[in-house]
């Protein structure tokens, strides 16, 4: 995930910005577009491993995170 982060990072368009904020009680990244929401991913955690990311896009589900 922190791979992912750095790559997008370096290739964000003008306006964008990406930030690791908790989310639901851990680690989280939002990715923002002129300061709106427009992805959060969650890493699921297996033996200190990412076993799962967990990504929504969904506007009415972001609306509760804060860019």
């Amino acid at each position: 995930m922190a791979r992912a982060v750095a790559v997008l990072a370096r290739r964000r368009p003008d306006g964008a910005d990406t930030r690791v904020v908790q989310l639901n009680g851990g680690p989280g990244v939002v990715f923002s577009a002129h300061g709106t929401p427009v992805l959060a991913a969650v890493p699921h955690l297996l033996d200190g491993a990412v076993a799962d990311l967990h990504v929504v896009t969904a506007p009415r589900k972001l609306r509760g995170v804060t860019a």
